[in-house]
Order: C-alpha cells, then structure tokens, then sequence
C-alpha cells in the first residue's frame, strides 16, 4: 500500500508543478512580461516536452519571438508547428505567410497560404487566406492565378468576402487582358 501512495504523492506533485508552470505562463502573458514568459515556456519544454507541445506552447513561443523581434526563433516554431499535426498548424502557417509576405518574398507566402488553404478547409482563416492569395496572386501580376484562387470567395455566405471575391475576379480579366 505504501508504493501505491508513493506514486499518488509523486503524480500529484508533478501535476502540481505542472499547473504552476502553466499559470505562470500565462501570467507572464497576461502581464506582457515577454522575457518572463519566454523563460517559463522554456521551463516548460525542459520539464515536461509533451505538456508544451499539449498545450500548444511552441505556438505561443513563436508569437512571443515574432512580438520581440526574434525572427529565427518565431520561423523555426512556426515550422515546427506546420511540419506536424497540432491543432494550431493553420495558424502557423498563416504566420509563416505574413512573416514571408514581410519579407517581400510573395512566392512563398503562396506557398504557405495555399498549404492553409489545402489542408484547413474548415478553418476560420481560410477566407482571409483565399483572399490574400489572391491578393498576393494579382501583386505579381498573375492575374489568371488571382481570378481562379479568388473564385471560392463568390461562395462565401458573407457577402463582404463575396463582392471583394467578385471584384478581385473582375480586376484581374481586366488587367489580363
């Protein structure tokens, strides 16, 4: 009986340390400490490589990286997070576009919005994502690209998406031709 309570005593600590960890976190967060939240979430990999991937953390050190500046550490999360199967891919990929869109590279922000596009359809970014693909397609001056990628927004039950959709498709035979 004394090992069972020995191993209750134990889980029960590490979950205890666990949800410290968390609530400091997410102090740190809530407070905009992003030094503090970086070192927190860095704690949290290091004790408990599951629990940070759980609870989505390399997410959020991606988004605390790309608010301070850290390009490198913001790109290698969002990488890391669309290489895998997290709930948050979406919206790492959308990051690693406006990040690449930044940078002026419009190829491989295509790239990363039409992986959204591909593999999200059910997202809640897929219609901005359609859009700025769209956007990005006519940027280049592919105008048969924009008319085709902006062909699912006429669709769309929100009829601000679908006239800019329209429009979109509108602009880019006038400019084709």
């Amino acid at each position: 009986m004394s090992f069972v309570r020995l191993i209750l005593f134990l889980t029960i600590i590490c979950v205890s340390v666990q949800a410290q960890s968390t609530d400091r976190v997410v102090a740190a967060v809530e407070s905009e400490n992003w030094q503090e939240a970086r070192n927190e979430i860095d704690n949290v990999r290091t004790a408990n490589q599951a629990l940070f991937r759980e609870k989505n953390y390399d997410y959020l050190l991606g988004r605390i990286a790309e608010r301070t500046g850290d390009r490198a550490t913001a790109l290698a999360s969002y990488q890391a997070i669309a290489a895998g199967d997290s709930k948050v891919r979406e919206y790492a990929l959308w990051r690693l576009a406006k990040l690449a869109r930044a940078t002026g590279d419009l190829v491989l922000e295509r790239e990363r919005l039409q992986q959204l596009v591909a593999t999200a359809p059910s997202s809640l970014l897929l219609e901005p994502a359609t859009l700025r693909l769209s956007d990005s397609f006519f940027e280049s001056g592919d105008f048969t690209a924009a008319a085709n990628s902006a062909k699912p927004l006429t669709l769309s039950k929100n009829v601000a998406v679908a006239r800019e959709g329209s429009m979109l498709i509108g602009l880019a035979y006038v400019r084709g031709e």
